[in-house]
């Protein structure tokens, strides 16, 4: 199943933000359009997201874990991050930085 969601974009000082949010994230995903920055947030809401910044696939019990309702920043090749949701359900917003 495709993740859904929307994309935004905001003036943050100078530098330009892009709002992703991911959901139904049952098999490992790459984030969309990633490649348009080096710097990104990801916050886990409703449940827990793992992730792997190596281009390899995590699984619901293997990958770094964002516990719900906690964010990570990342800041490198942000076309390698793969994510899944460690729980049915989970809900992944997203800030790429340019």
């Amino acid at each position: 199943m495709p993740s859904s969601g929307f994309t935004q974009t905001y003036e943050v000082g100078s530098t330009k933000a892009t709002y992703v949010q991911m959901t139904g994230i049952t098999t490992a995903k790459t984030i969309p359009k990633a490649t348009i920055g080096r710097k990104i947030w990801m916050q886990a809401t409703t449940q827990g997201v793992r992730w792997r910044p190596d281009g390899t696939d995590p699984t619901a019990t293997v990958g770094m874990l964002i516990p719900a309702n906690e964010t990570v920043e990342y800041i490198g090749n942000l076309s390698d991050i793969r994510v899944i949701e460690a729980t049915g359900g989970a809900i992944l917003n997203i800030i790429i930085f340019k």
